[in-house]
């Protein structure tokens, strides 16, 4: 008896040795999505999707969509708002599959033919990974949370965050947008949904105006509307940003990070009709939601 539990004992380390043989997968059948956002302008949040099959090169990918979501309120059903939402707004030249274990997802640039490897589920700690963009950083540890294998690197950052590989839902950062060129920002993971589970970073509700902020009506500020822009001043100078939107909750425009008394929002190019003005204060992170009639 001792013999055969010595036999299973070493049968069991040996297959540990081996590593994780098969991970949750990155990627549904259905529809895949990642909800992200760029703290340093104004919470704004895009989501990237994965929808519809294409065979390059004799692989199967998803096609990659580019997609800005924007919770309506009530906000208490936020979540199920963002997990309903199917509007894909622009298809970009961007396509993603994985490995057959579910180990290791690719990101191609079809435009330039270029594929890159985003995460790999079978490194270890001390292991050196390369990040496209971003560069080379070292394993630094391997946890695991809700069943979830999550790779934890020692230098790189998601904006404040560790840079993580997330099993069954990839990086914690949208390398996406910046092999695109958009990195002016680091937008970093919210949400992840697909059919099979759900999936919330650092206990985020999917939108950051749902717990990063909250709706205030306390600032006190003058609104003085010109032929060719609104200008709104407050009673105090603080770090603000803005969005606006049209009635169908598409972004029009939005600002850098400004440090003054007053914002100036540009109208000469927008069309008649109604749309959503929210504006940041960084600050305290409070947002402020105005109704505009042009």
């Amino acid at each position: 008896m001792k013999t055969k539990l010595i036999f299973v004992f070493c049968l069991l380390l040996s297959l540990l040795s081996f590593g994780q043989g098969t991970y949750k997968s990155f990627i549904h059948s259905g529809v895949t999505k990642w909800l992200y956002y760029s703290p340093q302008d104004g919470c704004s949040m895009s989501e990237v999707d994965a929808y519809s099959d294409t065979i390059i090169n004799q692989l199967t990918y998803k096609k990659l969509w580019d997609t800005y979501f924007v919770a309506q309120p009530p906000y208490v059903n936020v979540n199920q708002q963002w997990r309903d939402y199917s509007q894909f707004s622009n298809l970009t030249n961007f396509f993603i599959r994985q490995s057959d274990d579910s180990a290791k997802l690719y990101l191609l640039d079809g435009t330039n033919n270029i594929e890159y490897l985003i995460a790999d589920m079978n490194l270890k700690v001390g292991d050196e990974f390369i990040f496209p963009i971003l560069g080379s950083d070292t394993v630094a540890s391997i946890i695991y949370e809700n069943g979830l294998k999550k790779i934890l690197f020692k230098t790189l950052k998601a904006a404040w965050d560790e840079l993580t590989l997330i099993e069954g839902v990839g990086v914690n950062r949208d390398l996406y947008r910046l092999i695109m060129g958009y990195g002016e920002y680091a937008s970093i993971l919210i949400c992840y949904s697909n059919n099979s589970y759900f999936f919330n970073l650092d206990n985020y509700t999917c939108a950051c105006i749902d717990t990063k902020t909250k709706d205030i009506s306390t600032n006190k500020y003058q609104i003085k509307k010109l032929s060719d822009l609104i200008e709104i001043s407050f009673d105090r100078i603080a770090q603000r940003s803005w969005e606006v939107f049209d009635i169908h909750g598409r972004e029009v425009q939005k600002s850098s990070i400004t440090s003054k008394q007053s914002i100036q929002i540009p109208i000469f190019d927008l069309r008649n009709g109604i749309y959503l003005l929210r504006i940041y204060n960084l600050d305290n992170k409070e947002y402020e939601s105005l109704k505009i009639t042009l």
